[in-house]
């Protein structure tokens, strides 16, 4: 089976336009390296801020977390009466079983 080869000149220009594409995909790649540490760095800022109350203008007027968290909790105390509230207690773990009492278990 014959291939056909184009000229040398034609081969350099595409050799030449290859090189060419080859290192605009070299800075996109550099360029979304600095994206990606730039974007994690913005993160870590608005997450910060987001804690921290820096987002939103805040109101002085407004009530401290510590209060709004024992107002829930006086809340739910009195939707519940005077009821403790327990956590639902765990069935016994059965015992492990050794390979002598399976053993045992299926003899004849």
């Amino acid at each position: 089976m014959e291939f056909l080869i184009p000229p040398m000149s034609v081969q350099k220009q595409l050799v030449q336009r290859c090189d060419e594409l080859l290192s605009g995909v070299d800075a996109m790649s550099a360029e979304a390296e600095i994206s990606l540490v730039r974007a994690a760095g913005l993160r870590s800022a608005i997450l910060s801020r987001a804690f921290t109350g820096g987002l939103v203008p805040q109101d002085p007027a407004d009530a401290s977390v510590a209060d709004l968290l024992a107002r829930i909790q006086t809340e739910r105390v009195d939707q519940l009466g005077t009821k403790s509230v327990r956590r639902a207690e765990r069935p016994p773990a059965p015992e492990p079983t050794t390979a002598i009492a399976v053993q045992q278990e299926f003899e004849l």
